[in-house]
């Protein structure tokens, strides 16, 4: 598997999979993302093994690399694509902090196990819970870091400098 710059070519692919795996109230309008890509801001990767597989899209501030979005195609989920691919990822930029975010833990959130599967799954594959949390598009988000380690301060002022003036959008600290 590699990870490449998605090219005109695999737009169409890319939407139709953030369409499909990202809730409405999660997605930022594709056009933006599109826009952050032309002024380097941002980068639409594809997970590649004979064809894509998912997609990974990464915002750039400060010397840090958010994953803001991340997903296998569904016909090849469960095959160890993801966990590859995030390997990938971490070592694509392990000479910079390196974040995600992923919906709180809240054992009265209707999907729960989805949750904790997820935060599993990050974890297996090196990512740590920095402690971090905001509310974003009204969710509370736990922000995981991989490569260099990031002190909380670190990582509040790389997500709110990401979200606040990349894309204009208020980050309330919990």
């Amino acid at each position: 598997m590699i990870l490449r710059d998605a090219t005109d070519d695999d737009l169409n692919y890319v939407k139709a999979l953030y369409e499909e795996a990202f809730p409405r109230a999660e997605r930022k309008p594709f056009r933006i993302i599109r826009k952050r890509v032309r002024q380097g801001l941002a980068h639409i990767l594809i997970l590649d093994e004979d064809g894509p597989k998912g997609l990974a899209i990464t915002m750039e501030a400060g010397g840090s690399v958010l994953l803001d979005y991340f997903a296998v195609d569904p016909a090849h989920r469960g095959r160890g694509c993801g966990g590859r691919a995030l390997d990938l990822l971490r070592l694509r930029y392990a000479d910079r902090v390196f974040f995600l975010e992923i919906e709180a833990l809240d054992p009265d959130a209707p999907n729960y196990d989805q949750r904790v599967r997820r935060k599993r799954f990050y974890q297996a594959h090196g990512m740590v819970d920095t402690g971090a949390r905001m509310r974003l598009f009204g969710v509370p988000m736990e922000l995981l870091s991989g490569g260099i380690p990031a002190s909380f301060e670190q990582c509040d002022a790389v997500y709110r400098v990401i979200y606040r003036y990349i894309y204009d959008i208020a980050v309330q600290r919990l």
